[in-house]
């Protein structure tokens, strides 16, 4: 077996800098030089070695399309070195082509050097002398999310790790989605609600934009003119009143500025016009947000047939269960105004999150395999560039992070979304972790709920359409889709490669 430690490994810097830092961590490789260019000076490849206490040595390449300058100048780099390990999975084909060369060199004048290459597509690393492969080494090595992410020029400050660790509040969280995904697998009622409750008052939804056109189209039509507005009511009298007795001070005052301050309130009335326009207005909106908000009062059932005793009184114990509150006078006709909290979540989708959540760790937790493939899994990660006074430019719903050096990014999608948004979710994946990673959407149907007919599949009524096109959505984007119950097959495609 070869013994990796006393290689220094020799390495082009590149975009996709993981597979300059995962071998060093596996296969312990005290120190490496880093061939670099203006393009790609490696900073935040120098960041994480840092962190690890990994020595490197940075160098700047002349000329870097001309091989064999790149070659004499490989071989300077390594000349005090005997044992060179020679990655030329980064770069140019020509920087790969001048690292073989100067590997041929070596070996030529007598020096143990090796070559390694890393394959995404098994990921492994193939060890070759310079006669043939040696061995084949499959990557596995602990890397956080934190330095994935450092090397891809991306600061995760703030995030909520689930594996393999969690803290309390988030264990708590965990139990909960939990919880809920085993009520959501099997009873249909549950479904029921959880997706009525996520659904706006129908009535809103038919009748309110008509009611304000209505409104506003009345209130225009009866809107008086200052000039037809006469003095009848006791705030006018009271206005004249205090006219005359502020008239009455101006003539016995012979302090300018007591003067100047005694006439301020009466500029208000240079503008009659606009005065009441601002008033009428503020009276319309008041009287339209008053109706909206007894519109939004209105209430209405959230499953529309009836209920047996025994099932309201089961889906009563699972919303309490999960931290929400019911009324206990519900009939066999559950109302919106019985539910006053789902869960333990201000939302569904947020629910939704800690149901996916719970339910990859219980897949890996149950397979062995699929465990020694992840390094930790994330919930909830918002994400800046590596730089003072960046903003916030994503955030992620689950993000895991293998020991072969990738992410996998799991958007977990309650209801519709727009193709832009899921290429974009799939962008800042590649940009934050690297080519070889993926994002990949979950949604809330069911495999084993689907229904063929002629061909076609459908699903059971709760599920609108919006829900239904999920697939197909994310699917004519280039963007893979899993159902709740697909995600086991998914995370085995995805973890067990090779």
């Amino acid at each position: 077996m070869t013994i990796f430690n006393k290689y220094h490994m020799f390495c082009f810097s590149t975009g996709n800098q993981t597979v300059n830092f995962l071998p060093v961590i596996q296969l312990k490789i005290p120190s490496v030089i880093i061939a670099t260019t203006e393009k790609e000076r490696g900073l935040n490849l120098k960041k994480v070695y840092e962190a690890h206490n990994i020595k490197s040595k940075f160098f700047n390449v002349e000329k870097e399309r001309d091989i064999n300058e790149l070659k004499n100048q490989f071989l300077e780099e390594t000349t005090s070195i005997k044992y060179v390990l020679w990655n030329i999975t980064g770069g140019q084909k020509y920087h790969s082509l001048a690292m073989y060369e100067a590997f041929l060199n070596r070996v030529s004048n007598k020096y143990e050097d090796l070559i390694i290459y890393f394959e995404a597509n098994t990921t492994k690393y193939l060890i070759y002398n310079q006669h043939k492969k040696v061995m084949e080494i499959t990557a596995d090595a602990y890397i956080s999310l934190d330095d994935i992410f450092t090397l891809y020029n991306t600061n995760a400050y703030e995030k909520t790790q689930i594996f393999p660790e969690a803290d309390k509040d988030c264990q708590r969280n965990l139990d909960v989605g939990k919880k809920a995904l085993d009520y959501y697998e099997k009873e249909e009622t549950f479904r029921k609600l959880f997706f009525a409750i996520m659904k706006p008052n129908p009535v809103v939804d038919e009748v309110k934009g008509g009611i304000e056109n209505q409104i506003r189209k009345f209130l225009n039509s009866i809107k008086p003119k200052v000039n037809e507005l006469k003095i009848k009511s006791a705030g006018y009298e009271d206005l004249e009143k205090k006219i005359g007795s502020l008239i009455k001070e101006l003539t016995k005052s012979n302090d300018i500025f007591r003067i100047r301050e005694l006439i301020k309130p009466l500029k208000l009335i240079q503008n009659p016009e606009e005065i009441f326009n601002e008033y009428w207005n503020d009276m319309k909106r008041a009287l339209i947000d008053e109706l909206n908000k007894k519109i939004n009062e209105q209430d209405y059932p959230l499953i529309n047939e009836p209920i047996s005793q025994e099932k309201i009184n089961i889906i009563k114990e699972q919303i309490k269960s999960l931290g929400g509150k019911i009324s206990e006078d519900c009939s066999d006709i559950i109302k919106r105004s019985c539910v006053e909290a789902f869960s333990v979540f201000d939302r569904n989708g947020h629910l939704f999150e800690w149901m996916v959540a719970s339910k990859i760790l219980g897949i890996i937790e149950q397979n062995t395999e699929l465990k020694s493939k992840v390094a930790q899994i994330h919930l909830g990660v918002k994400t800046k560039p590596l730089r003072e006074n960046a903003q916030q430019d994503a955030e992620l719903d689950i993000v895991i992070t293998t020991r072969f050096g990738t992410t996998l990014v799991l958007e977990a999608k309650t209801y519709d979304f727009s193709g832009d948004t899921i290429e974009g979710k799939e962008n800042q994946t590649l940009k934050k972790s690297g080519p070889y990673s993926k994002t990949i959407i979950v949604g809330p149907l069911l495999k084993s709920l689907e229904i063929r007919d002629n061909g076609t599949i459908k699903y059971p009524s709760y599920f609108d359409n919006k829900i239904i096109e999920q697939r197909n959505n994310a699917e004519k984007h280039n963007i893979a889709y899993a159902c709740l119950d697909e995600l086991e097959g998914i995370l085995k495609k995805e973890l067990l490669k090779g």
